[in-house]
């Protein structure tokens, strides 16, 4: 490093790129840029990742504007629902289903997704974990022993439970993921 440079990283924002040099005289690093600029860039940077890890293809939409067929559906699947919010999302380009979210008869919050043609794909609904069947407690235990469970549903496709996700914080990283588990236990996987 240069005598009067300070090190700027940008490496962790810019993969490839590595550490520059400030040069305290000029205030500049190598590339020409000043501190004042390369935070801007860095800070842009970061914006632009967290922008491009949003759902691709999920737009929110006003409730009234969910189509008919759709709402139907939904109050059919979770009778005395309150729905409070609900998104559009694009599978394949071409297809789209409606999420519903809000909260049931028992104030449990309810989730539904429904394609365009008003087909429940599937209900979850919030449960208290101690409410999961042993086997499924059993098996995310045995799975992921240090896992710290924040909220879990229960998910019901074709009237049937289908499986119970498990939501809350790896302890490693404490990254947020989804643990999903079969009704019997032995299926046990990971949705980071």
């Amino acid at each position: 490093m240069a005598t009067g440079a300070v090190p700027v990283a940008v490496g962790s924002v810019f993969p490839n790129v590595g550490e520059y040099e400030m040069n305290r005289q000029t205030g500049r690093t190598a590339l020409g840029f000043t501190a004042r600029r390369a935070a801007a860039l860095c800070a842009l940077a970061v914006g632009l990742g967290v922008l491009a890890s949003s759902p691709a293809g999920a737009a929110e939409v006003d409730l009234k504007k969910v189509p008919a067929v759709v709402r139907a559906a939904a109050d059919k699947a979770v009778p005395e629902a309150k729905w409070a919010s609900a998104s559009k999302e694009t599978e394949d380009d071409k297809e789209f289903w409606y999420e519903l979210e809000g909260k049931d008869a028992k104030g449990r919050a309810v989730h539904v997704s429904v394609s365009e043609a008003g087909k429940v794909d599937e209900v979850s609904t919030e449960i208290a974990s101690k409410d999961a069947p042993k086997v499924v407690r059993d098996a995310l235990s045995a799975k992921f022993p240090k896992f710290k469970i924040e909220t879990s549903y229960e998910v019901v496709k074709d009237g049937k439970i289908d499986r119970y996700d498990f939501e809350g914080k790896r302890p490693r990283d404490k990254e947020e993921i989804t643990v999903s588990v079969s009704p019997d236990g032995k299926k046990v996987e990971l949705d980071e």
